[in-house]
C-alpha cells in the first residue's frame, strides 16, 4: 500500500520539517566557508600547532588554551577532539571547522529526538529554531574552543528529560566539556545541575554518577597542577585576590548591571530574526496561557531559571563580559522561545501567531545566508588572517621562488607568526614539496614552537632568496617600523588586496 505525498506529510510532518530544515542549514553552513573562507587567526593556528604536536610526536595533552588569564588553562578536551578531523584530513585546517558543523547537526538530531518523545510540536520547534538561530551560524563559520560551547550547553537542559543513572553521568562529563571550553561560564554548569538533580525524586537523584563524571574530565588538569605546584591555582587567586588585571579593569557595581543588562539582552537579540521585544512578549504569552504541568511549562520555566541564574551569577563578576562567554546561553533563549511558541500553537484560538512567527524565521533566516553567500560570492574578504588568503599569500611567495630555497620572514600584529608557521608546513609542504630552509618572526630567535624542528623535515636547504611578509599593523606603525629596522634594505614585490606586503630582500641574513 502506497502512500500518497500528503498523507505522508501529515503523518510525518514534524520528521519533514526538521529534515527540511536540517538539510538546508546545512548545506548553508558547507557553503558559508567553502573554499577555504574562515578566519585562521593566532588563536585558531595555536590550536592547529598544539594538535599537529599530540598527532607527529604522540605527546598527550593534560591542559588545553590558554584563558584570558595567565597562568590559567583550560582542559585538553578540544585537542583531543580536533584529533579526529586533524588525522583524517591529513592536517587541513578547514576539517575543524566541517567537524564543527557535522557535530552541531548530529546534536540537532539527538535533541529534535529526546523533546519530541515527550512532545513531538516542542521537540521541531527546538531542534528547528536552534538550527536557524544567527548566533548558530556564527559560531560555526570558524573553529574556536568558546563557539563550541554553543552547541554542546544546547544538549544540558535535554539531558534533564532522562531520569538513569547513565544519564546524570553523561550530564556530569557535559558540564565538565563545557568548563573545558568556556571557563568563565562553564564554572556554573555543574553547581546547577547538583541544584536540579537535588529538586529530583528521590528515586531519580543519581548525584553519584553526576558527580563521578564531572570529576572524570578534571582528571588530566588535576595531574597537571600536581605536577605543577598548583599553577593554575594560585594564577586564578591572584586574578581576584591579588594585583593581577589581565581580565581588565574592574567596574563598578552600576556599570556591572548595565553592561549584563545590555550584554543579556544581545543574547536574545541573537536568538531568532525577530525583536527582542517580540521575543520576550511571546514568552510573556507562553507564561501567562501555559498549564503549569505541561512539558513545555516545565522546559520554558527550567530555560528561564537558567537564564537568570547566569544573570545573577555575572553580576558578582566584575569585569567585562565578552560576546563569546555567553554563547553557551543562546540556546536557553532558544528553548525558552519555542517552548512559548509550542504553548502558542496548542491553543486553536491563536494558533496563527505560531505559524506566522515561525514561518517568518525561516524566511528571514534562508533570506539572510543566501544574501550573506552572495556577499561573499561578489566581495572576497580583505581579512588578511582569512585562511583563503594566507594560502594564496604563500602561493605568492612559492610562485615567485621558483622551486628555489628560500627564508621567510613574517610580522604580524601578534608578533609570533604562529599562522604562517602552520600553514607554510602543512599546505606549502602538500602542494609544492618542499619548506623553506628557515622560517620565523625574526632571525636567530629563541625556539618559540615546542619540538619545532621535528615538523621540518622537507626543507631545501643552501636558500637563495629571503621573503618577507608582512601583515600591516595600522594600530602600532612604530612597531612595524621597528622590525623592519632588523633587516636590510628591502624591496617591494608583492602588495596583496588583504593588507599584507612580500618583500625580498637584496641579500640573504645571516
Amino acid at each position: 500500500m502506497t502512500i500518497s505525498p500528503i498523507s505522508f506529510i501529515k503523518r510525518y510532518w514534524a520528521l519533514s520539517l526538521f529534515t527540511l530544515v536540517f538539510i538546508i542549514t546545512l548545506i548553508f553552513r558547507f557553503m558559508a566557508v567553502d573554499n577555504y573562507n574562515v578566519a585562521f587567526t593566532p588563536d585558531q593556528a595555536r590550536d592547529m600547532l598544539e594538535i599537529r604536536h599530540m598527532a607527529v610526536t604522540h605527546t598527550p595533552k593534560l591542559i588545553g588554551p590558554i584563558t584570558d588569564i595567565i597562568g590559567l588553562y583550560l582542559g585538553p578536551f578540544w585537542y583531543y577532539l580536533n584529533l579526529i578531523p586533524f588525522v583524517i584530513s591529513q592536517g587541513n585546517p578547514l576539517s575543524l571547522v566541517y567537524f564543527s558543523i557535522i557535530i552541531f547537526h548530529l546534536f540537532s538530531i539527538f535533541i529534535f529526538i529526546i523533546i519530541s518523545k515527550k512532545d513531538k510540536p516542542l521537540g521541531t520547534l527546538s531542534s528547528s529554531l536552534l538550527l536557524l538561530s544567527p548566533v548558530a551560524f556564527l559560531t560555526t563559520r570558524f573553529s574556536f574552543n568558546a563557539n563550541a560551547v554553543f552547541y554542546f550547553s544546547a544538549l544540558f537542559p535535554v539531558f534533564l528529560f532522562f531520569k538513569s543513572k547513565k544519564a546524570a553521568l553523561f550530564e556530569g562529563i557535559l558540564c565538565g566539556i563545557i568548563l573545558q571550553l568556556q571557563a568563565a561560564i562553564g564554572i556554573l554548569f555543574f553547581p546547577i545541575a547538583v541544584i536540579l538533580y537535588c529538586r529530583k525524586d528521590k528515586q531519580n537523584r543519581h548525584l553519584l554518577p553526576l558527580i563521578l563524571g564531572f570529576l572524570l574530565t578534571l582528571v588530566p588538569q588535576i595531574a597537571f597542577e600536581l605536577n605543577h605546584h598548583f599553577l593554575m591555582t594560585n594564577a586564578l587567586l591572584n586574578e581576584f585576590f591579588g594585583n593581577s588585571s589581565f581580565l581588565g579593569e574592574k567596574f563598578s557595581f552600576i556599570q556591572i548591571v548595565l553592561n549584563r543588562l545590555d550584554r543579556f539582552l544581545s543574547i536574545f537579540s541573537g536568538t531568532t530574526y525577530i525583536s527582542v521585544v517580540a521575543v520576550f512578549s511571546i514568552i510573556f504569552l507562553g507564561l501567562i496561557i501555559s498549564q503549569k504541568k505541561s512539558v513545555s511549562r516545565q522546559f520554558l520555566n527550567t530555560n528561564l531559571i537558567l537564564i537568570g541564574v547566569f544573570f545573577v551569577f555575572f553580576l558578582f563578576f566584575p569585569y567585562n563580559l565578552k560576546d563569546w562567554y555567553l554563547y553557551g546561553l543562546v540556546p536557553f533563549t532558544v528553548y525558552s522561545f519555542a517552548s512559548a511558541l509550542n504553548i502558542i500553537w496548542k491553543k486553536l484560538s491563536i494558533r496563527f501567531i505560531s505559524i506566522i512567527v515561525f514561518l517568518w524565521i525561516i524566511f528571514a533566516s534562508f533570506s539572510a545566508n543566501f544574501n550573506y553567500l552572495q556577499t561573499i560570492a561578489n566581495n572576497p574578504s580583505n581579512d588578511p588572517s582569512n585562511l583563503q588568503n594566507m594560502m594564496n599569500t604563500i602561493d605568492t611567495v612559492y610562485t615567485i621562488a621558483g622551486h628555489q630555497s628560500f627564508i621567510v620572514y613574517n610580522y604580524l600584529p601578534s608578533v609570533y607568526d604562529y599562522g604562517y608557521q602552520y600553514l607554510f608546513w602543512w599546505y606549502g609542504t602538500k602542494k609544492y614539496g618542499y619548506q623553506p630552509a628557515e622560517i620565523a618572526y625574526l632571525p636567530n630567535v629563541p625556539e618559540y614552537i615546542k619540538n619545532n624542528q621535528v615538523y621540518w623535515t622537507k626543507k631545501k636547504t643552501d636558500p637563495h632568496i629571503t621573503f618577507l611578509i608582512i601583515q600591516h599593523d595600522q594600530a602600532a606603525p612604530k612597531r612595524e617600523y621597528d622590525w623592519r629596522g632588523k633587516f636590510p634594505e628591502s624591496k617591494e614585490i608583492k602588495n596583496l588586496p588583504w593588507n599584507t606586503t612580500i618583500e625580498k630582500l637584496d641579500t640573504l641574513v645571516n
